[in-house]
């Protein structure tokens, strides 16, 4: 009987330990999204695979539930629609509401809270940008290849305009999620110096996401490059 009675209570502390478990909680209910797969995509190496999925039924949003570590770099999509939301993922609560293409996040996280706010930010260049796309797809007018060079010529400006803001958002944002997203977006734009000073001003919590890791290895890369050291280079072999 007395081994009943502790096989019953490890049961229940263990039935305890894993509804206390931490868990995202994502709820869609975007426009077009009832009778579809709603899924969450991570990227590994260079691909992107499933890390969750759940089923849009009529009436219902699509919950997305699963443990994570850390904050993740995240990719909304929904079966037979175009794009993906990037999201910012812990283990918290989120709601999506809206489009694919507008959607409206509310969150008690502080990573997507911060990319909401950035986005927001960027939101006047980039719904401009977002206009030129589908006539910059079309490809050039045979009658009139000028207007095509024209748009595309706008669009790059554009772009420029963006890279600025991102450099003035790294420098005034040292503790924001979205700081490393921005900065990952513009590391082209940057030789070992400038890439060293805005790792090393980033607050510590930051440093965790996978962004700022490949950063940092890139960094090192850089470094060795620029002083004749030996370099490994995506996994190859070390060039003599």
């Amino acid at each position: 009987m007395r081994k009943l009675f502790w096989i019953i209570l490890a049961i229940i502390t263990l039935q305890a330990c894993d509804q206390n478990k931490e868990v995202y909680n994502i709820e869609v209910t975007l426009e077009g999204t009832e009778g579809k797969w709603v899924k969450l995509m991570a990227r590994v190496d260079r691909d992107y695979v499933t890390h969750d999925s759940a089923l849009a039924e009529t009436g219902s949003p699509a919950v997305l539930t699963k443990g994570i570590d850390g904050v993740n770099t995240m990719y909304l999509t929904v079966d037979d629609a175009e794009g993906s939301i990037q999201m910012l993922v812990d283990n918290s609560n989120y709601t999506l509401t809206g489009t694919m293409d507008d959607p409206v996040i509310k969150t008690d996280s502080k990573a997507q809270s911060d990319l909401n706010a950035y986005n927001e930010k960027i939101r006047p260049i980039t719904d401009k940008m977002k206009s030129m796309v589908a006539e910059l797809r079309k490809g050039p007018n045979a009658e009139n290849p000028e207007a095509y060079d024209a748009l595309r010529e706008t669009y790059y400006e554009l772009y420029g305009q963006q890279e600025e803001i991102d450099s003035v958002y790294i420098a005034e944002n040292p503790s924001s999620y979205a700081t490393v997203l921005a900065l990952r977006s513009t590391l082209h734009l940057l030789d070992v110096d400038q890439l060293e000073a805005a790792l090393t001003s980033l607050d510590a919590p930051l440093q965790e996401m996978e962004e700022y890791k490949f950063m940092y290895d890139k960094l090192e890369r850089m470094k060795a490059v620029a002083i004749g050291m030996k370099y490994t280079d995506f996994g190859l072999d070390t060039p003599e």
